[in-house]
């Protein structure tokens, strides 16, 4: 699973290079924002993220 720095920019509405500075002046808070992202591209919903974390917790 990948997302680009394009498609995380189209997502929130900003240019790809406000997200390569963030990249490298902030790189937390672009980790919270791609993993929301990823969400988003692949269609991952509350109650999906909510069934991987038990099966983590089982595991």
């Amino acid at each position: 699973m990948k997302i680009t720095y394009k498609e995380i920019a189209e997502l929130i509405n900003k240019t790809e290079a406000n997200i390569k500075y963030m990249a490298k002046h902030n790189p937390e808070q672009l980790e919270i924002i791609k993993k929301g992202a990823l969400c988003k591209k692949y269609n991952i919903e509350d109650k999906d993220l909510e069934a991987i974390i038990k099966l983590k917790e089982n595991i």
